[in-house]
């Protein structure tokens, strides 16, 4: 991402252009992590099937305290380990 897109914007428009650059990250996010890691696969499809997605509050979500108990990886192991 460019600075460019920030120095582009109408004065008071940052926060929505944010929220906006910020909830695209998120779903694409969120979308990698549904094809690489099976267990947020399934919790996603059984808990959050809210397929229109405009808020951040639409997005999945996974309580800290369950990286605690379990392993979840959307990415090769040895990359960072």
């Amino acid at each position: 991402m460019s600075i460019n897109i920030f120095l582009k914007l109408k004065c008071f428009s940052l926060k929505k252009t944010m929220n906006n650059i910020f909830l695209k990250k998120m779903i694409k996010l969120n979308n990698l992590h549904k094809k690489n890691c099976n267990f947020f696969s399934n919790v996603s499809n059984v808990f959050f099937q809210k397929k229109n997605i405009k808020n951040v509050e639409d997005l999945p979500f996974l309580p800290v305290s369950i990286f605690k108990n379990i392993e979840l990886i959307s990415t090769k192991k040895k990359k960072y380990y």
